[in-house]
């Protein structure tokens, strides 16, 4: 697998931005929550944007600040875009708050394109728990998340990016991934112009 460096929040959202500085791709962010902290992810990509987010008050006060970039309140588990419509999708812990989260991952690889990367942050232990919407409770099983990745994705890149601080069992990972159907190793593929080498699994 790829290595990723990264030490703190800071430094992740900053390669994030870095990452799809450069490049003029539809991107899917999965919620407004960073925006609304004061982490402005949204005006440091470039191309055209679409962030989805469930709760309507971030929706609405997001679309205020952004009234260029399209602000959908809604459920990622129904994602109202055409079949590989989006050439990105940055999910930053969304998806470990998603009670039917394999739904959204169906929704996520029905809206990939053929060429497109997947980037999914979330905080993992051996074990897991919790459901429902509680930040401080809710975590995947390490083992049962990257096998729902790897019935859909291939996974090109798995970094440990920090562990939580009274308990040292659970980290936040992160995981890139192309689409396992489609995905051909000798062929040149976005996550290539992102910074990763996505022939070095193969």
């Amino acid at each position: 697998m790829s290595k990723i460096n990264i030490e703190n929040f800071e430094d992740y959202y900053a390669k994030i931005c870095s990452d799809l500085s450069n490049e003029h791709f539809k991107v899917l962010r999965c919620d407004c929550f960073n925006e609304c902290i004061g982490k402005q992810i949204i005006p440091s990509i470039k191309g055209e944007m679409t962030c989805m987010e469930l709760v309507p008050e971030r929706a609405s006060h997001v679309a205020k600040m952004y009234p260029e970039r399209e602000i959908i309140q809604g459920d990622l588990t129904n994602i109202p875009k055409p079949n590989e419509y989006f050439d990105v999708i940055l999910d930053l812990s969304t998806l470990d708050h998603i009670p039917d989260y394999k739904k959204a991952l169906d929704e996520y690889q029905r809206v990939l394109a053929k060429d497109g990367v997947f980037y999914l942050a979330t905080w993992v232990s051996p074990f897991g728990y919790g459901k429902g919407l509680n930040m401080k409770r809710d975590c995947f099983n390490r083992k049962e998340i990257e096998q729902e990745l790897r019935k859909r994705f291939y996974i090109v890149a798995n970094a440990k990016l920090m562990r939580r601080k009274f308990r040292k069992y659970i980290h936040f990972r992160e995981y890139r991934c192309v689409l396992k159907e489609n995905f051909n190793p000798n062929e040149t593929v976005i996550a290539d112009k992102i910074g990763l080498d996505v022939k070095r699994e193969f």
